[in-house]
């Protein structure tokens, strides 16, 4: 199932899978979603060897009975909501 969410966000030019990084506008994303309410994910940080930090959301996949449907409600609920916030820039 995380290679198929891969492939959903992937699929909208405005997500990443940890490449050249906004911190803010992300940091920014996770407070909406956890606001939001309807979804949890988790945040973590990692540096690159020019001492750079890349901030990136994480969901975890690992209820044996996550499928596609709870993929894609996942997934519709992160382009609402970061519909909403590009609305709001």
């Amino acid at each position: 199932m995380a290679k198929y969410l891969e492939s959903l966000i992937k699929s909208d030019t405005r997500f990443d899978i940890i490449g050249e990084n906004n911190n803010e506008l992300t940091k920014k994303l996770y407070e909406e979603i956890e606001n939001d309410g309807r979804i949890h994910v988790v945040t973590a940080s990692v540096r690159t060897p020019k001492g750079e930090e890349i901030f990136f959301i994480r969901i975890a996949m690992v209820n044996i009975f996550t499928d596609e449907e709870i993929c894609d409600y996942a997934f519709k609920v992160i382009v609402e909501v970061t519909n909403k916030l590009s609305v709001n820039q």
